[in-house]
């Protein structure tokens, strides 16, 4: 399957070789503009526009990829409403979501379960993803702060924290 976010909101997953859509899932007023992510058989996805279904801005979702046709009442596992996160992609490592609100905080997320472990302000806008590497989360923020991570189950440590600037 190719599994990605629209400019209608909606999150499509549709067969490689055909472009025959196999399942829709309605999550936002507006585009998406971040990549999801897949996990076994979840997706990982997030967006900071209006939620089709509430009165606030952003959420992340995960969504059971296994279902056919529009999932969206069916097939969410778990949601996080209220946050907005519509430039980073989630990063899945061992059991937890990273992902980068538009405020620049880092978040740890149980996979599992969608409830926040621990959040890391990282600068003041956030619209790059995180990676792993060597154990630990290297994150970029829009005004040249670059930092380097040791996550733990609650909490980050800085180990290293450079800001780039341009003359």
């Amino acid at each position: 399957l190719v599994i990605d976010g629209n400019a209608d909101g909606n999150v499509y997953a549709l067969k490689a070789r055909t472009g025959e859509k196999v399942w829709e899932f309605r999550l936002s007023k507006r585009g998406i503009n971040v990549s999801p992510v897949l996990v076994d058989d979840t997706v990982y996805v997030a967006h900071s526009e209006e939620n089709i279904d509430e009165n606030t801005m952003g959420r992340l979702v995960a969504i059971n990829a296994t279902g056919t046709g529009d999932v969206t009442a069916t097939h969410e596992r778990w949601r996080l409403s209220g946050l907005s996160f519509g430039f980073s992609s989630p990063m899945v490592h061992d059991g937890r979501v990273y992902i980068t609100d538009n405020s620049a905080n880092l978040y740890a997320v149980d996979a599992g379960a969608g409830t926040v472990a621990w959040e890391f302000s990282i600068g003041t806008v956030g619209k790059s993803s995180a990676v792993w590497a060597d154990g630990k989360i290297y994150v970029t923020e829009v005004n040249g702060n670059i930092r380097i991570l040791q996550p733990s189950p609650n909490g980050a440590t800085e180990l290293d924290h450079d800001e780039l600037s341009m003359p």
